[in-house]
C-alpha cells in the first residue's frame, strides 16, 4: 500500500485481502532471466536484507539446477529422435512396400513425439497433386491436394518448410471435421537430390 505508486508493474489479486509484502528474485541463466522465486506475507515490514541475500543465493543455484534440467530434457529429445532415425532405417530395409511402411513410419513418428496427427504425403505421378498415403487418423488417407491448396499443397508448391502458428489466424489451413482439436500445423517437404516427393 505504502509503495504502490512506484511500483514497476501495478499487482493486481483475485482476492480482496491480498498480501502485504514480498521479495521478488529473478532466475538468471547469464544475462537471461528464466524465472523467479517469489515469496508473499500479509504482513508489512516482513522481509530483511539477509532474506533477500539467502533467496538470491537460492536462485541462482536453482537456475543452474533448472537449467541443466533442460539440458538432460533437449538430450533426451535428441536421443528419441536418434531412437526414431534408426526405427525409420530398419523398417526400410524390412519393407519394400509403402502401403506397409508408410502407415509403421506415421505411428512411429506420433509414438515418439507425442502428436496430435501425422501425415505422410507423396505427389501423384503427373506431380501436380499430393496425397495422404498414411496418416495417424485414417480417416483423412487419400485426400488430393493441388500445389498451393491448403498448408500442405503451400508446402509443396513452394518447396520449403511451412510453420501455422493459429490455424485461425491462417486462410491457407484447410479444416477437416476429422481432425476437431488441431491448432497448429507444420508441414515440412521431403526431398530426393532437391525433387520434392512429398510432404509429412
Amino acid at each position: 500500500e505504502t509503495e504502490l505508486p512506484n511500483l514497476p508493474a501495478r499487482p493486481s489479486y483475485i482476492s480482496s485481502n491480498p498480501p502485504r509484502s514480498g521479495i521478488f528474485v529473478p532466475l538468471r541463466n547469464g544475462e537471461q532471466v528464466i524465472g523467479a522465486i517469489v515469496v508473499q506475507s500479509m504482513q508489512p515490514n516482513m522481509y530483511s536484507e539477509a532474506q533477500l541475500r539467502t533467496l538470491s543465493i537460492i536462485a541462482h543455484q536453482a537456475a543452474a539446477g533448472i537449467q541443466n534440467a533442460r539440458a538432460l530434457a533437449r538430450e533426451r529429445r535428441r536421443v528419441q529422435q536418434l531412437e526414431l532415425v534408426n526405427e525409420v532405417a530398419r523398417q526400410t530395409q524390412a519393407l519394400l512396400r509403402l502401403d506397409e511402411l508408410l502407415p509403421q513410419l506415421v505411428q512411429a513418428i506420433q509414438r515418439t513425439f507425442g502428436y496430435y496427427a501425422v501425415a505422410l504425403c507423396l505427389t501423384n505421378p503427373e506431380g501436380d497433386k499430393i496425397i495422404i498415403q498414411a496418416a495417424t487418423n485414417r480417416d483423412i488417407e487419400g485426400i488430393q491436394l493441388r500445389r498451393g491448396e491448403g498448408v500442405i499443397g503451400s508446402a509443396f508448391a513452394e518447396s520449403r518448410m511451412v510453420v501455422v502458428d493459429d490455424i485461425t489466424q491462417d486462410t491457407r489451413y484447410v479444416a477437416t471435421s476429422a481432425l476437431p482439436n488441431t491448432r497448429s500445423e507444420v508441414a515440412v517437404p521431403l526431398f530426393i537430390e532437391n525433387q520434392i516427393i512429398g510432404v509429412m
